[in-house]
């Protein structure tokens, strides 16, 4: 009675320990809630960044993967738990003591190195994750400053239409052109081709709103904001100064973060095939043994160990090797590719340097002329649509010229640092 409830003790202490499983169901009402309106400003392309590298939902799901990470770091290498084996015999026939039974309590005692090499595979994999974010931040910080900057220049876009189509000037020339059509003064072809410009420049305007709203949710979703979040722009194209072409040394892309990621992958790999390689090597297993046989005690010693004669893990060495070369040549490509990156980002930046768009013709020299009657309406409508076109013109100029000058600088291992 006594040795049974010094076993039913020794139970529920040992059990005791154990994690018990609690369901996390997703409480979709608090994720659905309404938030209150609110507001950003951004007073530079940089501020973007900044919100990014707080609010990106991608950023934080890797830094929760890194997290879950450190922590089975943390909890890799124990040794494995004892087992406890029990034995119950009959003997068949007629016997003053028909039944046997026996107990053993087995410690697997890692001689084989597997422990340590989990654990530096542990570490490994946490390396990775961290090198994996680190890669992301910096790709994120390129990728939120372009969209800031297609922001600004959809709204640029915007802007100009609208005080096009609304400037009143071109209205009152719209009116003399068309007085002078009923006067018969002025044909067909040139005023219907003035209502068409206009009927087509208020389609342009619908399109430019259409792209500046996409620009802007593109933006609310890198940095991990709410749709109906209103974004201020404190600055415009023009105002972030000039844009310089830095030299890129393709050597010195083997530090970039992306190619950094790619070796922490390849120390993951080594640190697999060594588990791999070691788990061939037999661990020892040992333990006391308890038999009660005839009636009469028995305490004895129990001893076991794999021999590796033909099995010896060849499967999962051959897997381990190759995930190794698949690693290794895969942070050479990336290597590459960067490299071929960074060539196109470059020729891209120094074609838009090298060929500048004319700057719009003086408006105010127009006006002059109209008013001198030396210009038509006509011929005054269609200096402001060129004026306008220019002026799309010069605006897509910049637009290009800064998103090239920033997918350049993605590969200006300095500022990863």
């Amino acid at each position: 009675m006594n040795r049974t409830l010094l076993f039913i003790f020794t139970m529920t202490v040992l059990f005791a320990g154990c994690q018990s499983y609690a369901p996390a169901p997703i409480d979709w009402d608090a994720v659905t809630a309404p938030a209150p309106a609110a507001s950003i400003t951004l007073a530079t392309p940089a501020d973007a960044v900044t919100l990014a590298l707080v609010g990106n939902r991608e950023i934080n799901l890797l830094r929760l993967k890194a997290t879950s990470a450190e922590a089975v770091a943390q909890e890799t290498g124990w040794w494995e738990d004892p087992e406890l084996e029990f034995d119950l015999k009959r003997i068949l026939g007629s016997s003053a003591h028909p039944f046997l039974g026996g107990a053993g309590l087995v410690f697997t005692i890692p001689l084989s190195g597997v422990r340590e090499a989990q654990i530096k595979a542990a570490q490994a994999y946490t390396r990775a994750t961290l090198a994996e974010i680190k890669a992301a931040e910096h790709a994120l910080a390129t990728q939120a400053q372009i969209a800031v900057v297609e922001l600004a220049a959809a709204r640029e876009q915007v802007a100009q239409l609208r005080a096009h189509l609304e400037d009143p000037r071109i209205h009152k020339a719209g009116e003399n052109v068309a007085r002078l059509y009923a006067a018969g003064e002025v044909d067909y072809a040139a005023s219907t081709a003035t209502q068409r410009a206009r009927h087509l420049r208020e389609h342009a305007l619908l399109e430019a709103q259409h792209t500046a709203r996409a620009a802007e949710i593109k933006v609310l979703q890198l940095l991990g904001l709410r749709p109906d979040t209103q974004i201020a722009l404190g600055f415009t194209l023009e105002s972030l100064g000039a844009i310089t072409s830095p030299t890129i040394d393709v050597r010195t892309l083997v530090r970039h973060p992306e190619v950094l990621s790619a070796l922490a992958q390849v120390d993951e790999q080594e640190a697999a095939l060594e588990i791999a390689i070691r788990q061939q090597y037999p661990d020892l297993k040992l333990g006391p043994v308890y038999a009660n046989e005839e009636g009469l005690n028995r305490l004895g010693f129990t001893a076991g160990i794999t021999l590796p004669l033909w099995n010896r893990n060849r499967q999962a060495i051959a897997e381990a090797k190759g995930a190794r070369e698949e690693t290794r040549q895969s942070a050479i490509d990336t290597w590459k590719n960067l490299v071929c990156e960074a060539a196109t980002a470059a020729h891209a930046l120094a074609t838009r340097l090298a060929h500048q768009p004319p700057h719009a013709g003086d408006v105010a020299v127009a006006d002059q002329l109209l008013a001198a009657g030396e210009l038509s309406s006509s011929d005054y409508l269609s200096f402001r649509e060129e004026t306008l076109d220019l002026a799309l013109a010069e605006a897509d100029w910049l637009r290009e010229t800064h998103t090239a000058a920033l997918n350049l600088n993605n590969f200006n291992v300095d500022l990863a640092q």
